[in-house]
């Protein structure tokens, strides 16, 4: 997936304290990655464009998404959309 070490990179969630997230994108996609690195639970929102779509990565074997979601302490979680 081309996206992920060409596509262009912005921060993301910059409000969210213990969350390292950006965006990348290209024509065809954009990845929101989200990292967490708190050592307990943290309900986040997740942004409207990504709602709906896939998971990539999840190192808590999430496999569904909400409009808020908890994430979990240290929780690595990547979602694709296609434009």
């Amino acid at each position: 997936m081309p996206v992920i070490q060409n596509g262009s990179y912005q921060p993301a969630l910059l409000d969210e304290e213990h969350v390292i997230a950006y965006v990348r994108e290209d024509e065809q996609h954009a990845l929101l990655a989200i990292h967490s690195y708190s050592p307990s639970d943290k309900t986040i929102t997740i942004p409207e464009n990504f709602q709906n779509g896939d998971i990539l990565v999840s190192n808590v074997n999430r496999n569904q998404l909400t409009t808020a979601i908890q994430l979990e302490a240290y929780e690595t979680l990547t979602i694709c959309i296609t434009k």
